[in-house]
């Protein structure tokens, strides 16, 4: 049967499999682009028909059946350039088969009345003027259709027989010594079209099979996206539900759980005290878990809302080291403080200040008894301010580095007695970059980690008042 098989001989070579429409619509992608493609070529064929049929031999007076020969010539070019308006004018892709049968007999026709055209034509009057020129003309007829036939081999296989074959044989039975060369270049000429054309044919289908592979998976990522997209909206959703409705019932129980502990008229030995205790530093650590959980949702929903304004970040050090202070003394750890810089930054400075209090919490956290915690400004050479937290802990593995910032990853501590949900810093890095900065962290076993915030140094006139240095204790 007439068929572009070119497709599912490429895809076996491949050792893949297209489904039956993916490859009837190949096909017929393919028979579009040749119509296409060959429709120049039609048309200059037309014209050069035309010119050669019409107007030379009564200019020339050659004979009647040179002219006769060109108007059939004429007659199927026209044909032709039906049949490619039918095809190009019809989106039917159940016709397709129909339409490659006609393409198919179409192109047949003319390659044969080519071939036996050229062949009378020189074996009738030899190698005279007329004869040249009508051989130059099928030649560059030839090439553009050979480029334009490439990824249909069995049509172009079939156009190189019925042209060349008739051509080269009328070639040899001339009695003369430039029918030979003649001949012995058409095979040649023959052979090197055979190659070209194995050539094109490979790559136009590899292209059209790994262009469609790609924009298969393209339509499967961007489907992929959006059920994801979709499963984060309703994962949002539900945290920020849920987390709302924690608080309710946690906020009455720490708010009775005070008024037992500072009641005045309350009985309480001292194990219920201790007990008490508990329970609010339960509740408080449960409330800020609760907190983290919903700024979490409402980043990933893009929901963060800021309120940039200029202020220098030493400010801001010295109000999260007093609020840090008693935690630092219970876990032994030193805070020192260094002032290395007077240079303002424009940030949102509440949600700065929560990345702060996150990066030196985990510091002393994570820190060993009797460690150290250095924090501070720099002004950098690009002309940014970088604010460091540099702790004396375990340190991280490089293997963890690149995990670190993960949403619920808390490395080596997840089996530990150190109290976190490994949201922290997923959260201090989102608000640090929405506010147009970085975040950095480095480490190395056994001696500590320093993460270090890069931002971009505000203007001098939006700070009014001077940078208060950052205590030391």
């Amino acid at each position: 049967m007439i068929q572009i098989t070119d497709c599912d001989r490429h895809l076996r070579k491949q050792n893949l499999q297209f489904p039956e429409d993916v490859r009837k619509e190949l096909r017929w992608e393919a028979i579009k682009t040749l119509n296409k493609r060959s429709l120049p070529g039609i048309l200059f064929l037309y014209a050069g028909l035309v010119y050669l049929g019409l107007y030379i031999p009564v200019a020339k007076g050659l004979p009647d059946l040179f002219a006769n020969i060109f108007i059939t010539g004429l007659i199927l070019v026209t044909i032709r350039l039906v049949t490619s308006y039918i095809v190009l004018n019809n989106d039917n892709i159940k016709n397709l088969e129909i339409f490659e049968i006609i393409f198919f007999v179409s192109i047949s026709a003319i390659s044969l009345y080519f071939g036996l055209a050229m062949a009378g034509i020189l074996y009738i009057y030899g190698f005279q003027w007329f004869s040249w020129l009508f051989f130059v003309y099928l030649t560059c007829v030839t090439v553009g259709a050979f480029s334009s036939f490439c990824f249909w081999r069995k049509l172009a296989l079939t156009y190189i027989i019925l042209v060349m074959a008739p051509t080269a044989i009328s070639t040899f039975l001339i009695p003369s010594n430039h029918g030979s060369i003649v001949g012995i270049c058409s095979l040649l000429y023959t052979m090197f079209i055979l190659i070209q054309v194995r050539i094109w044919n490979k790559e136009y289908w590899d292209n059209r099979i790994h262009q469609h592979l790609q924009n298969q998976r393209t339509e499967e990522l961007v489907e992929e996206k959006i059920i994801s997209d979709q499963a984060n909206q309703t994962k949002s959703k539900f945290l920020s539900s849920m987390s709302h409705e924690l608080r309710t019932p946690l906020n009455a129980i720490l708010g009775f759980s005070q008024l037992l502990r500072i009641s005045r008229h309350s009985d309480l030995n001292e194990y219920q005290q201790k007990n008490v205790d508990q329970i609010i530093r339960s509740g408080e650590l449960l409330l800020g878990l609760i907190d983290s959980v919903l700024d979490f949702s409402r980043m990933e929903s893009g929901r963060t809302p800021l309120n940039p304004e200029a202020f220098f970040p030493n400010e801001v050090m010295r109000e999260t080291l007093e609020m840090l202070r008693n935690n630092a003394r219970e876990r032994e750890v030193t805070l020192n403080g260094k002032r290395q810089s007077n240079t303002g930054i424009y940030a949102d400075r509440l949600r700065f200040k929560q990345v702060m209090v996150n990066l030196m919490t985990n510091a002393i956290k994570y820190n060993k008894r009797g460690g150290h915690v250095e924090f501070g400004c720099i002004d950098l050479p690009n002309g940014n301010v970088e604010i460091y937290v540099e702790d004396t802990g375990k340190g991280i593995a490089k293997n963890q580095l690149e995990n670190i910032f993960e949403p619920f990853e808390r490395l080596d501590a997840v089996n530990s007695q150190i109290e976190g949900t490994g949201i922290g810093l997923t959260i201090s890095k989102k608000l640090i970059e929405t506010m147009g900065g970085k975040i950095h962290v480095s480490s190395e076993e056994g001696i500590g980690s320093r993460f270090s915030i890069e931002m971009q140094a505000a203007d001098p006139d939006m700070i009014s008042k001077e940078g208060r240095p950052v205590y030391e204790i």
